[in-house]
């Protein structure tokens, strides 16, 4: 595995922190919202990473879809920062908005 997967993004708050390992390597942190977190954990079992779940530190605000690569993990030659555009959001990728929305 030498990239990261395209994960969903919605752009919205992110309240789940996904560590993605190869190995025994921390490779990157995804940040997801509870609606993504199921699909961006499959995506990265497909690539060939470990998936961990965590919480937000309180004091860290990303979107969801934000990926940051550790340049000294396996995935290191990737971009540190990935915030996918929000025109690669598959459709239906997360809840409809109320119709009074």
């Amino acid at each position: 595995m030498s990239t990261v997967p395209t994960l969903p993004a919605c752009g919205e708050p992110a309240t789940i922190r996904i560590e993605l390992y190869s190995a025994d390597s921390l490779d990157a942190c995804a940040y997801t919202c509870v609606d993504h977190t199921i699909r961006a954990t499959a995506a990265a079992a497909r690539a060939g990473l470990e998936a961990h779940l965590l919480g937000m530190a309180p004091d860290v605000e990303r979107s969801c879809g934000h990926v940051f690569v550790f340049p000294t993990g396996a995935l290191g030659d990737a971009p540190a920062d990935r915030v996918p555009p929000m025109a690669a959001v598959p459709t239906g990728a997360g809840p409809s908005p109320p119709p009074d929305a």
